[in-house]
């Protein structure tokens, strides 16, 4: 009998970013009122969230913020109210928005007016190492950079992802203000950033892999 080994090979998930507008800006600006983080999901505890409100409520802790901050949750789901009781407790509901489920336009509106997108920050709560989610491919798709934990198919890791350990551990919203300010801002263009997703993390890329 002859023993024939089969060779596996670990994909990410992909997307079809053909479907997935980008942002209309042409660069981020560094000189700005307010920093917009933006989240979108149907909420879920392994979404992590909670671990950004307790950043804020950390960062505007401080006797003095360099930039404010506003983390804007969109979508519906059962830790919902979860997470509107912890901002009310740590008094930060005026920097926590929760808007509800929105698509299309409003939707295309909301990401226009962000600056960077939240991927799925709780994957430790599912048994999850390492990433590969949908949200953080459509996110970079839409020309955004992302706070995300770490994703398989950054190998070589961008400096258009600031990456969290995947833990419960609050997240460091200065050091998010700081990278945004020095490591994205004039020196990072949306278009660099979906060309990555198109040359890396598009569904046509994934399949080419596995038929070739």
């Amino acid at each position: 009998m002859t023993l024939v080994k089969s060779k596996t090979e670990l994909i990410g998930n992909g997307v079809s970013t053909a479907d997935i507008l980008r942002i209309k800006r042409e660069y981020f600006s560094a000189e700005i009122n307010c920093l917009n983080i933006v989240a979108v999901g149907a909420l879920a505890p392994w979404h992590g969230y909670e671990r950004m409100i307790y950043g804020l409520a950390r960062y505007y802790g401080r006797d003095e913020v360099s930039c404010d901050v506003k983390f804007t949750i969109v979508g519906n789901g059962e830790v919902l109210g979860v997470w509107k009781n912890l901002a009310r407790t740590l008094d930060i509901e005026s920097q926590v928005l929760f808007v509800g489920s929105k698509f299309g336009s409003e939707l295309d509106e909301i990401f226009e007016d962000s600056h960077i997108a939240v991927s799925s920050l709780g994957l430790h709560k599912i048994g999850l190492a390492s990433a590969s989610t949908l949200k953080s491919r459509e996110y970079l798709a839409r020309g955004l950079p992302i706070v995300c934990v770490d994703d398989i198919d950054f190998g070589d890791w961008p400096r258009f992802a600031f990456k969290c350990q995947n833990n419960t551990s609050a997240i460091d919203v200065e050091s998010i203000v700081n990278w945004y300010t020095y490591e994205i801002a004039k020196q990072v263009l949306p278009e660099q950033i979906r060309n990555f997703a198109i040359e890396n993390l598009d569904i046509r890329v994934k399949a080419s892999k596995i038929i070739d």
